[in-house]
């Protein structure tokens, strides 16, 4: 549902774009692909996916994607840095 309601959200901030494109036909994909590794370090609890939303108006096109990956604070990415 939270990704329905982005897009909503992404939709309605690019709606100019698709103002300019000539009345038409409105395409659209979708595409969701697993992208959790095959042998992890780590028990896996719930799969991770890749998915993307691509519509086409006339000659405008925009692509969405979202990525289930996890939040990185400054301070893990400086011990993964020092290898820690």
């Amino acid at each position: 549902m939270r990704f329905l309601y982005s897009i909503l959200v992404l939709l309605s901030t690019f709606g100019a774009a698709f103002a300019q494109a000539p009345a038409g036909t409105l395409k659209a994909g979708t595409a969701k692909v697993n992208i959790t590794p095959e042998k992890p370090r780590y028990p896996v609890h719930d799969s991770l996916y890749a998915r993307t939303l691509v519509l086409e108006a006339g000659d405008v096109r925009i692509a969405f994607i979202s990525l289930d990956l996890g939040v990185y604070t400054i301070n893990f990415m400086l011990m993964c840095h020092r290898g820690e």
